[in-house]
C-alpha cells in the first residue's frame, strides 16, 4: 500500500463521524480514503472507488483503471 495513504488501523479506528467529516473536506481527501478502504478489501470502497476513477472525482479520471476495481467487485 501506499505511504500516504491511510492505514488499515486508521480506517478501522476511525469514529463513523469523524470519516464522514474527513469525507467532505474535499474530493482528493476522500479519494485517499476511498482508495485505502478498497485497497483493505472493503466491498463498498471497491465499487466506490472504481466510480470515482471512471467519474474522475477526487483523482484524475482512469476507466481502464476504474474497470479494474470493478472487475474485482464483481468477483
Amino acid at each position: 500500500m501506499r505511504d500516504d495513504l491511510p492505514s488499515y488501523r486508521d480506517l478501522v479506528e476511525e469514529p463513523a463521524d469523524s470519516l464522514r467529516a474527513r469525507l467532505a473536506v474535499s474530493p482528493q481527501e476522500a479519494a485517499r480514503w476511498v482508495e485505502a478502504a478498497a485497497l483493505n478489501g472493503s466491498k463498498s470502497a471497491i465499487l466506490n472507488w472504481g466510480q470515482m476513477l471512471l467519474d474522475g472525482h477526487g483523482v484524475a479520471r482512469d476507466a481502464d483503471a476504474a474497470f479494474r476495481w470493478f472487475r474485482i467487485a464483481a468477483q
